[in-house]
């Protein structure tokens, strides 16, 4: 069940993430390098020897080899430029770096300067992220006040409530008045806007009003045990500006809500002698 109010998710591009563990990886090996620097150049000599040696048989890039390269290099910066929004300069500064890798003049990173990446990564796209977010939440909320509306024009009988949610009472209940405070057993269907379901339960769920999203609560308050309602919430009822793992920003939600019962909350009254 998706209706308790969740954390924001707030995690690296898998691009950004990749290259900052690569940065990270790179000043972690530095300290090991010079323990293992003459294995190492035995190892290289070896090798060096045996290609002089087989001559003919060393391996070299066909056609096909550099063409598969050359489009691993757009995949990869378009990704980059993607997933960090690095403008033109960023991006020729990058592939400065890459010709400072052939050429040989720069092929790894000190410890230093693996720390100054790994903070410009993070805080990089940490931003990207934000700004992500307002662009989709600026979005949800113009979707969500233009479901509102069509809401109501398309229900006469909806009713707006001060709060902010607008719904219809479907069915009202034969049952006791449900109270903010109570416990109840409810089928429930979640959708946003455009029709996408989120989250639903036909079985029946039990839980206390007290423990579930503002708007979702106040619909069910509406009824008495037995009713349905169909109800907009929108995001300042629900799961506000930032969203949840489920739930992107500034979203209006749908709910088609059936009570099947309710209990009062226990009482904690001291008994009585």
């Amino acid at each position: 069940m998706k209706l308790f109010a969740g954390k924001t998710k707030s995690a690296l591009t898998l691009v950004a993430a990749t290259i900052l563990a690569l940065g990270t990886l790179t000043a972690c090996n530095k300290e090991t390098t010079q323990a293992q620097a003459s294995t190492t150049q035995t190892t290289q000599a070896q090798t060096a020897n045996n290609q002089t040696k087989e001559g003919d048989q060393s391996v070299t890039a066909t056609a096909e080899d550099l063409k598969n390269v050359s489009e691993l290099a757009i995949l990869v910066v378009n990704d980059l430029k993607t997933q960090l929004n690095l403008t033109d300069d960023e991006l020729k500064a990058f592939a400065e770096g890459v010709q400072k890798f052939v050429s040989g003049s720069a092929t790894e990173l000190n410890q230093e300067q693996a720390q100054a990446l790994t903070t410009y990564l993070n805080a990089r796209a940490q931003k990207v992220m934000l700004d992500n977010l307002a662009v989709q939440a600026e979005a949800n909320g113009k979707a969500g006040k233009e479901a509102m509306e069509k809401f109501a024009k398309d229900h006469p009988n909806a009713v707006k409530d001060e709060s902010g949610i607008i719904y219809v009472i479907e069915n009202q209940g034969k049952g006791e008045k449900i109270r903010a405070t109570d416990t109840v057993k409810v089928k429930y269907k979640g959708s946003f806007v455009d029709g996408r379901v989120f989250d639903e339960n036909q079985e029946g769920v039990e839980f206390p009003l007290n423990g579930v999203i503002p708007g979702f609560s106040e619909a069910i308050t509406k009824l008495n045990v037995g009713g349905k309602i169909l109800v907009l919430i929108p995001p300042q009822l629900a799961y506000g500006e930032r969203g949840n793992q489920a739930i992107p920003p500034r979203s209006t939600l749908q709910f088609e809500i059936e009570v099947l019962s309710a209990k009062p909350e226990a009482s904690t009254a001291p008994a009585s002698k």
